[in-house]
């Protein structure tokens, strides 16, 4: 038996996916891969630290060297504190559900504000109780989506005021530049966290263009206003050029980044449906 296959042998043992062993070791999904079909060797660092996960010995990780007597009990550590973490999710989204859903009863109340927050928390705890991992920053991400552009649009907020310096020349220190600051930091340590993450090791780059589209959607929407607008004849192109080069490299953004997470979710499938069989 290779080393590839004894390393395949002793995740498969101790019910560990290839991503698990991945985050465990801090490398990508694709070197375990690599690892299991021999097409690479594990460092001596990783191999240690691989022998420490599946709490055999060193030579009998690499030699083969009583392999079955040290694993044929292996232990779940990784296992049952991922059980514990996936149960606390599950109960912090039956928690949103029952707060989304207690907002919608008050919409009688309230109006059409309390239905809007009770959708959003019914989604957010159905996410977290359907979802697997990556729920809470998927959540995030969503989140920031819908928000950006509707605070864009219905408080004059706008991202790029924060790097405009004749604001702080003229000490026109708003509210609404305090808030484009806030979320700037909230964009970039989403986009931080995300990296971090075993899923988007090797597509960092990709985090990059979400964080980008997200700073950009104003430009989207302004873009596709203005041409809503040109075709009902309510609005002349009259704009400075640099107004339009903007809108344009937004929309360009946009469709990369498009592109590239669908490669991206179909990859990720391609190779759950490969581990599964």
């Amino acid at each position: 038996m290779t080393l590839g296959a004894r390393i395949a042998q002793q995740r498969s043992l101790h019910k560990m996916s290839q991503g698990d062993l991945a985050e465990a070791l801090d490398v990508s999904r694709q070197a375990v891969s690599k690892w299991e079909t021999d097409a690479s060797v594990p460092e001596l660092e990783k191999l240690l630290k691989m022998s420490e996960a599946f709490q055999i010995s060193l030579d009998a990780l690499v030699k083969g060297e009583q392999a079955q007597e040290k694993t044929a009990e292996p232990s779940e550590p990784k296992q049952s504190v991922r059980s514990e973490a996936v149960s606390t999710q599950r109960i912090i989204g039956f928690i949103l559900i029952g707060v989304g859903l207690f907002s919608t009863v008050l919409t009688l109340l309230f109006g059409l504000l309390m239905l809007i927050v009770g959708v959003f928390f019914t989604l957010c705890g159905w996410i977290l109780v359907k979802g697997g991992r990556y729920a809470g920053i998927s959540i995030l991400w969503g989140t920031l989506a819908i928000v950006m552009p509707f605070l864009s649009y219905a408080t004059a907020i706008q991202m790029r005021s924060v790097f405009d310096p004749r604001i702080y020349m003229g000490g026109q220190m708003t509210l609404q530049l305090i808030i484009a600051a806030v979320l700037w930091v909230i964009v970039i340590g989403t986009a931080a966290v995300t990296m971090r993450l075993p899923v988007m090791r090797g597509h960092k780059w990709l985090v990059v263009g979400w964080a980008m589209a997200l700073v950009m959607h104003e430009n989207l929407w302004s873009i596709a206003y203005r041409v809503i607008a040109y075709m009902a004849g309510l609005l002349l192109w009259g704009e400075e050029w640099w107004h339009y080069a903007r809108m344009s490299v937004a929309v360009v953004v946009h469709i990369v980044v498009i592109v590239a997470t669908i490669k991206w979710v179909k990859e990720n499938k391609s190779q759950k449906s490969e581990k599964n069989t």
